[in-house]
């Protein structure tokens, strides 16, 4: 009686988790956020999909920053070891995107094995660049981007764009744009640049992100023989070249916050 007693209170155990487990599975995720947000929240979201675990919504906001269309499965593992990670895809006016979003803690953000395509045009429609407007698709590779509180951390990955046009009052095309951007130590990245020779300019540089959201900017750059006489003239103002030809370019500065950069997504 006691064996008959004892497995029937395994039996009942292994069904009720069973039972917990094909809940929490199923629980659909607006239920879940009625709960977590029952009152009016900085964050809207609209028409909710799927489970907790697997979903996806028409759009979501937080202050000023909007998003089209993000899906998400949520990673269990990282969940119950107290680091929530969300595999999202996003597809938005501006581009679409997919990659692995990991939280841990309020100011401890990274995102790894990032794809996404990015038509420059939109991409810059709400955001000041001087007088220049970029017109192109940049493809872009993260292997892995950490944010710490205010400033990048770490930054891993690759961008390539076959043909970029600057409309500006000289316009420019750089073509066989890459960049590569790898981590340099002490809360330090780089990322390197170079054009290929099918443009006006043929650049070669990089930017050197530091702590406290500091950059500096090291930069080649000269025309090549397709360059119009306008931007011949626009350099002949700016400077003398060096012995190979190229123009030295040297800035520095602060990235702006995070909070501020608020593009629709």
């Amino acid at each position: 009686m006691r064996k008959q007693a004892r497995r029937a209170t395994i039996l009942a155990t292994v069904g009720l988790a069973s039972y917990l487990v094909m809940l929490l599975a199923n629980f659909p995720a607006a239920l879940a956020w009625s709960f977590v947000f029952p009152n009016p929240a900085p964050i809207t979201v609209q028409a909710i999909h799927g489970t907790i675990w697997a979903g996806r919504l028409d759009a979501v906001s937080y202050r000023s920053l909007h998003l089209n269309r993000l899906a998400w499965t949520l990673q269990g593992w990282d969940l119950l070891i107290g680091r929530l990670a969300l595999t999202i895809r996003i597809q938005s006016p501006i581009g679409t995107g997919s990659g692995i979003v990991s939280i841990l803690g309020s100011h401890h953000l990274s995102l790894s094995q990032a794809h996404a395509t990015l038509p420059l045009d939109q991409l810059t429609r709400d955001m000041a660049i001087g007088q220049f407007t970029p017109s192109g698709t940049l493809h872009l590779h993260l292997k892995r981007l950490v944010v710490d509180g205010p400033a990048f951390e770490v930054i891993q990955g690759t961008a390539q764009a076959s043909k970029i046009t600057i409309h500006s009052g000289v316009p420019m095309t750089l073509a066989d744009l890459r960049l590569t951007a790898h981590s340099a130590g002490r809360g330090a990245s780089v990322i390197a640049f170079q054009t290929g020779p099918g443009g006006s300019l043929r650049i070669k540089g990089r930017i050197l992100l530091g702590p406290g959201r500091s950059w500096r900017l090291d930069a080649r750059f000269k025309p090549t023989p397709r360059a119009k006489v306008s931007l011949l003239r626009l350099l002949a103002g700016y400077g003398s070249p060096g012995p190979h030809g190229f123009y030295a370019l040297h800035l520095n500065g602060i990235l702006p916050a995070l909070s501020r950069i608020s593009p629709y997504l």
